[in-house]
Parts: structure tokens; sequence; C-alpha cells
């Protein structure tokens, strides 16, 4: 045998033998990186993000090592990384691995492979917790072409991604277009059955619930309780879920003493199955604090104001948009009482929170800004309050300027996104001046008015309605969840409706007997299904309305989530 042969042959054979023995620290290595994407996963449901993030970054990097960085199987720990990021407000992070999952799956799958439609879904739903609805939707909708076209038209994730788009509608004011779709998806689930039908139902009562339907939304809502109740064991979650969702229906029409004993037990079950310091405890500590507030009873209150900041503040970072909503609680709830100085403090430190995680022009921080004029208002001190109004209102104004899909109807009802009323510019001067001009009461948080003459209360949001009575000229109300120009009223007891131009923001701030509502976010609590949702979706209820379901999620290595019907490939 030649030299030159023999040595050819005896490289062959080493490169054979470190194959064989390398064979097995790759397969173990697999093996690691399998066992950290499930811990990631209990993690996730645990609601430990700080926790999971290390250990889903070293399943990622073990994944490039071992497959390289465009390899399908790193896509997974991306998309796990991204939702992780997504739940702890790290909305930038989570955008570039997310993208970067997409492109990976799509180039490596091809464009209409399933597991492309789930990193879709995860892009989506992170632009859609941030209010980015133009940029939702089209991700949206082209994981529902994905799953029409390779699962046919009556699948369980083809429904889950048609309540997704539907949401996006809601938040556009397509509201015809979100029912139609929020009905097709409750058709398949109610045509297939399984643990997916209580969300079908829960997100269109809610829908139902944001259009002040409330004789539609309540034997939805009750009907998804009853199947949870039968299916599944009393100290479960979902149970929680779907009594904290009849609650706020019940509080949104004054019925509190319905709404308090749910919520109730709804804590409870959550402090029981998913512990004490969970995020999904601290909407309930929120939603029951609330109803206090409206009722006056600001010692049962602040304790659970103050718990739910405790919880919020220890799972998540400092500069969450969760944290910003338990403070902006607090600061409403020492308003109402006349505590400006711990009020001021507060909104200050949730206008800094906000502007950092959502910028400088995001509606949130309009609604902060608008929040400390009018407390610098009733203080007299105008001066202070008009740059801050002039912006709240610039930034409203740029909001409603800006492009949307076709078919938007901006005044189709209440419940429409985001929207703020208008926000005069007060008077300069000292607060001997003449006093300002009453001003309008704002869309998008409780507050308590003055009626500026004789107000017709009515049993809907529209003129033809009926009058349920009519409000005396100077009477304290009520006023929140504005939209066009009709506002939800609650006056002696009494619900209804009125328009926002009837009230004045201007009278006297003082302790009325109703306290200080449930607020939009942001302001406060959100109702998305799985875990993250529950820290990630900081703008949920102002984008929703109290009662949603929220986007289905695929969260971290979960083969098979029943709420959103996600199926994941394993590597």
């Amino acid at each position: 045998m030649k030299p030159a042969r023999r040595i050819i042959l005896f490289l062959a054979a080493m490169l054979m033998v470190n194959s064989f023995a390398a064979a097995p620290a790759i397969a173990q290595q697999e093996d690691e990186a399998v066992e950290l994407e499930a811990k990631v996963g209990e993690l996730y449901q645990a609601g430990k993000f700080s926790e999971a993030i290390p250990l889903a970054q070293r399943a990622l990097a073990i994944r490039e090592k071992v497959r390289g960085p465009d390899h399908p199987a790193v896509a997974g720990p991306l998309n796990d990384l991204g939702m992780l990021y997504t739940s702890q407000g790290r909305y930038d992070d989570a955008e570039a691995v997310l993208k970067r999952a997409v492109a990976i799956r799509e180039k490596g799958l091809g464009p209409d492979d399933l597991d492309v439609a789930t990193s879709l879904n995860s892009l989506a739903v992170l632009y859609y917790l941030q209010g980015r609805m133009a940029d939702a939707e089209p991700p949206y909708a082209q994981a529902l072409a994905i799953r029409e076209n390779a699962l046919g038209p009556d699948h369980p994730d083809v429904a889950a991604s048609l309540d997704n788009l539907a949401l996006v509608y809601r938040n556009q004011g397509r509201y015809v277009d979100a029912e139609t779709l929020h009905k097709r998806s409750l058709a398949i689930f109610e045509k297939v059955g399984g643990p997916e039908l209580p969300r079908a139902l829960y997100n269109l009562a809610g829908f139902y619930s944001s259009q002040a339907r409330y004789a539609d939304a309540e034997p939805l809502f009750k009907r998804a309780l009853a199947i949870r109740e039968k299916e599944l064991p009393p100290d479960h979650p979902d149970v929680a879920k779907s009594l904290n969702a009849l609650a706020v229906l019940y509080d949104k029409q004054g019925r509190y003493t319905d709404a308090e004993p749910l919520h109730k037990r709804a804590l409870a079950i959550r402090e029981k199955a998913l512990g004490r310091d969970h995020p999904a405890v601290a909407e309930s500590l929120a939603d029951l604090a609330a109803i206090y507030d409206k009722q006056g009873r600001y010692t049962d209150a602040e304790p659970l104001h103050k718990r739910a900041l405790a919880i919020r503040e220890k799972a998540l970072r400092p500069d969450h948009p969760d944290v910003a909503n338990s403070l902006n609680n607090l600061a409403n709830h020492y308003e109402e009482q006349g505590r400006h100085a711990d009020a001021e403090r507060l909104y200050k430190r949730v206008l800094a929170i906000r502007e950092r995680a959502l910028g400088r022009d995001h509606p949130a921080v309009a609604e902060s800004l608008a929040d400390l004029a009018e407390l610098y208002r009733a203080q007299g001190r105008n001066v202070e309050a008009e740059p801050l109004s002039k912006r709240a209102q610039a930034i409203k104004e740029k909001a409603e300027t800006a492009p949307v899909s076709a078919n938007v109807n901006r005044d189709s009802g209440p419940g429409t996104a985001l929207a703020l009323a208008q926000e005069p510019t007060p008077q300069n001067g000292p607060a001997a001046q003449a006093p300002p001009a009453p001003t309008p009461i704002r869309a998008g948080r409780a507050r308590t008015a003055a009626a500026i003459g004789n107000v017709k209360l009515r049993s809907g949001p529209a003129t033809d309605s009926d009058v349920i009575a009519t409000i005396p000229a100077g009477n304290a109300v009520r006023v929140a969840n504005c939209s066009g120009e009709w506002c939800e009223v609650t006056w002696e007891g009494r619900s209804g409706y009125a328009t926002s131009r009837s009230f004045s923001s201007s009278a006297p701030r003082h302790a009325g007997p109703y306290g200080p509502g449930p607020r939009p976010d942001p302001a406060g609590g959100y109702r998305p299904p799985p875990v993250a949702a529950y820290v990630a979706a900081g703008l949920l209820r102002g984008l929703l309305g109290a009662g949603v379901g929220g986007p289905a999620y695929y969260g971290p290595r979960v083969t098979y989530d029943p709420y959103c019907g996600c199926r994941r490939r394993r590597w």
C-alpha cells in the first residue's frame, strides 16, 4: 500500500473514531437542552420569568452550538425567550428574537409550515400587547391562512387564530368583523368540544361586555363557568378565571353585592392553586380593591392595592407596565381621598415607567399626563397642568390620525380601544383667578364628575334608548369607559349611559360614595388565558375591555396548549 493511501485511510479512521466519540457528547447536550426547555416551561407557567430566562438562554446556546445558528431547532428556544421577554415588558428584546425565530422557520421549514404560524402568532401577541394593532394584524392573518390551508376551516387551531384576529379588529373599531370571527370561532369549538370551548365563550362574552351588551354577555360567562366547574377541580385556576370574568361584568353594572363574593372566591382559588405571590393573584387583588373603592370602602381597598403592587414589583422588572398599572391604581385611590401629595408622587413614577417602557407617544403616556394635569387642576395649579394637557392632547391627536386598516369605525359604540376624550387646555394663572370653564369628563378612567345641567341617564349608548332617570344639575356621578360621545355613568346606585359633554370633571375633588372604579388598562388588570398573559398584557383591559380572554399564547415548550390549540414540533 502506498504511503499516501495509508495516510488517507488513517485520517479517515481517526475522523470516524472522533465522530463516534463525539456522538455521546452531542446526545448529552441535546438531552440537556430538552431538560432546560422543560424546566423553562414549568417556570413560565409558574410566573417565574426571571428564573426561566437564563435557562432559556442556555438552551438556545446549546441548540446553536449543536445544530448551527439557522437550524429550525434554534427557533424553539428563541420563541420561548421572546415570550419570556414579552412577559417582563422587554419588548425590544422580545421583538428581535421573535423576528429571528420567524425568519429561521420560514427559511428552514417553508412559509406554510405550522411552526411558522406559531412564531407569527408569538410576534403578533407582542405587537398586540404594545397596542400596535396595525403591526399585529398581518402576522395574525398570515397565521390564520397557514392553519386554514394546512388543517382545514374547522380545526381548533384555526378557531384560535380567528379569536386572535377578532381581538385586533375590536381594537380597530371593526366591531362587525370582530363579532363575525368570534362567532365563527365559537361555532368550531361547539362542534369539536373540549377544553377550548369555555375560552371561545369567554371571548365572545367579553366582546358583548365591551359593547355594553350585558344581557348577551352574562349567559355566555355563566355557561363558561358551568363547564369549567363541571370538568375541572373546584380550585382550578381556570375556574377562578371564569369567576373573575363574571364578577367584572357585575362590577361594570354596579352590581357590587354580586361581584364581591365571586372576586373573593377567585382570589382564594388563585392563592391556593398558584401561590400567594403569583401575578394572577395580583389581578384578583386589584379587582377586589376596585369594587371596594367604588363603594367608598377605602380602608378595605388600600391593603389590597399595596399587596398587588408588591407582587408585581417582585415578579416583574421595576419598569414593567403592570407595575405602573398598580402604582396608578394606588395613586387614583389616594387622589379620591384628597391625598394629593401621595397621588402626585405615584403619578410621576407611573409616567416615567410608561415613557421608558412604551415610548413617549403611547396612549398610556397620554393618560398619565392627563392624570397628573387633572390632579394639578384640582389643586389650582393650572400653570403646571396646561403643558401636560397639551402634550396629552397632541398624543391623542397623533393616535387618531395614524393610518389604520380599512372599515374602521371609530365611533361605533362603547369600548373603542385606547380612546381618550378631548382634553381642553385650562386657563393660565393662579387659583385666585376666575375658575376655568367646566371640562368635559375624559374617557378611559373612572372619575367623580358633576352634571352640568339636568342629564338623562339612558339604558344604552344612544338617544333612542330608554331613560332610566334624570340626574339633577350639579349632582355628583361616576363616569367611566367612555367611547365616542357616550360614557358609562353611575348615579345613586343606578347605572346607565350619558354623553361625555353632560359632565364636568372640574367639580371639587372629594371622596364620593362610589370611589374610583376599575379603570381600563393601562390602569387595571387584564384577562388573558395562560399564566404569562397575566403579566405580559399590561394593556389588555384597555385594549379589550374587561372579561376578555386575550390572544392565544404559545408559551415555552408546551406541546399542546388547550387554550390556543397549539401543537409544537419537538427537536
